[in-house]
């Protein structure tokens, strides 16, 4: 989800408005509202509490009926997970329901939630004000049989449509901000930060190539190209761990496709690329820069801020600095400032910071037109 349709979701929790994202399949909308857990908003921990409404039947959405023999009337009971919501809200937690592929839902399912999306009203309770609603959907055209909003249930949103976006998906991956798709072993856990870092070069390359959804049909049933699938080819090899080219393109093409996976190795093989944990101790002695592929600098630097990112301490951020200035000084000082912004945002709500000013001299005048102010 690109980062203006993120600015404009947050907007929408803190002002207490419905949001509903819709954007192409695999450009991480369920991925970022499952993301806000942990995070705060209005000084309260925020607790996503996910609920499919097309599993559900409209009495369920709406209220289950319930004979209350001691009343003589019946009830109508809401569905635990509005009930949890709300319990979590007495706690203290911020909390989002947050209703995923909304445009697969009938329009009597639609006629059922609309209560609850406007007026936060689940059967015959009525949901804190710290409960807020959100949804995510494809497009009619690209959702599994996909249903269009009916006039009242679109009207109670606020719509926000987001993009695949090549510079700010490739630098977090190469900040290694998503969280893993899966639970991976210790070792592929250490790898997967240089093998993000690797496709996020690629696409920093070549961008058309990281969100490719097929016109034909028959290709649309198979691998195809997305920011989900192209993280999935990062997990793939991170847990492989191998290097045979073989394996690896095949594993590739089970997630994006033949032909995707052809490009990027034969883009891969022209260069072999160094440890880069060998590269920020300072074991690798040869060369950082190539003078004949700056392609391959930038993904060897892209690779050791990942492995700072991934593996934060002080010494390792001055050792990461270290040899971007090693890699100015051997004449690809351009080449490494790509990378200096990325790098600067690691230290983010860290402490004990370096000085890095004496790494820093050859990249002044770039931080200044990044709009970054010089390190001291």
């Amino acid at each position: 989800m690109d980062n203006r349709a993120k600015r404009l979701v947050h907007i929408c929790l803190d002002g207490g408005l419905p949001v509903v994202v819709t954007g192409p399949p695999g450009c991480g909308k369920t991925g970022h509202f499952m993301s806000l857990n942990g995070t705060t908003i209005q000084g309260r921990e925020v607790v996503v509490v996910p609920f499919m409404l097309s599993v559900r039947e409209s009495a369920e959405i709406g209220g289950f009926p319930a004979p209350n023999i001691e009343d003589g009337v019946v009830d109508l009971l809401p569905v635990r997970a509005f009930q949890k919501a709300n319990q979590l809200a007495e706690e203290g937690k911020f909390v989002i329901v947050f209703l995923d592929e909304i445009r697969t839902i009938t329009e009597s399912q639609q006629a059922a939630a609309m209560k609850f999306v406007h007026e936060g009203i689940a059967g015959d309770m009525k949901v804190s004000e710290f409960v807020r609603r959100a949804a995510a959907a494809n497009s009619v055209e690209e959702s599994a049989g996909g249903i269009p909003m009916a006039a009242p249930m679109a009207n109670r949103w606020m719509h926000v449509i987001t993009r695949p976006n090549a510079i700010e998906w490739c630098e977090d991956m190469r900040l290694n901000k998503y969280a893993p798709q899966t639970s991976l072993s210790e070792a592929a856990l250490a790898r997967l930060p240089q093998e993000r870092a690797l496709i996020a070069t690629f696409i920093a390359r070549k961008p058309s190539q990281l969100h490719l959804l097929p016109k034909n049909e028959e290709e649309i049933d198979g691998p195809w190209a997305s920011p989900r699938t192209n993280d999935y080819v990062a997990h793939a090899w991170a847990a492989y761990g191998g290097d045979d080219s073989e394996t690896r393109e095949e594993l590739m093409a089970m997630a994006v496709g033949e032909h995707n996976a052809g490009i990027y190795i034969a883009w891969r093989n022209a260069f072999d690329l160094p440890d880069p944990e060998e590269i920020l101790s300072g074991k690798y002695k040869g060369q950082l820069v190539d003078k004949e592929r700056p392609d391959r600098t930038y993904t060897i630097m892209s690779a050791i801020v990942s492995a700072v990112a991934d593996k934060w301490s002080p010494e390792r951020y001055e050792q990461c600095w270290a040899r971007h200035a090693q890699a100015a000084q051997e004449g690809a000082g351009d080449v490494a400032a790509a990378t200096v912004g990325t790098l600067m945002k690691i230290t983010k709500d860290k402490q004990d910071v370096p000085s890095i000013a004496k790494h820093a001299t050859g990249f002044t005048d770039f931080l200044r037109r990044a709009g970054w102010t010089p390190p001291n």
